[in-house]
C-alpha cells in the first residue's frame, strides 16, 4: 500500500480499523493509526487533509513525514486535529514493503 491510499482508509471506520489489522499482523512497528480510531470509534467519519509533507530517501528506504489535519463528528475540537505521521518503505527484491508506521497527535 502506498501512503496516500492508507491515509485515504482513515475516512471510513471499517476501512481503517481493517486496515490498522492488516499492518499489525505484518509486524509494522510504531501506533499504526491508533490515535485517528480513536477519533473513528467515537463519532464516525472523520476527513483528513495533507499539510504538511517532506520525503528523505537514502538507498532501499524512503520516509515520508506528514502534518495531517482531522476534521468531522468524530473530532471534539471545531479546529480539527494535528497528527504527525512518520512512515518508513524498504525496498525488497519482492516489492516495496511499509517497515514503520507511527502516528501522534500533535500540537
Amino acid at each position: 500500500m502506498f501512503f496516500t491510499d492508507l491515509l485515504s482508509k482513515l475516512h471510513t471506520p471499517s476501512e481503517a480499523k481493517r486496515v490498522n489489522a492488516y499492518l499489525r499482523s505484518m509486524k509494522v512497528k510504531g501506533t499504526l493509526m491508533s490515535p485517528a480510531l480513536s477519533y473513528l470509534s467515537d463519532g464516525g467519519e472523520i476527513q483528513v487533509q495533507r499539510t504538511h509533507w517532506t520525503e528523505s530517501a537514502k538507498p532501499g528506504m524512503l520516509r515520508l513525514d506528514a502534518m495531517l489535519l482531522a476534521t468531522g463528528k468524530g473530532v471534539s475540537s471545531s479546529q480539527g486535529v494535528k497528527l504527525r505521521v512518520i512512515a518508513d518503505f524498504h525496498g525488497t527484491a519482492e516489492g516495496t514493503v511499509i517497515s514503520v508506521l507511527d502516528m501522534k497527535e500533535s500540537d
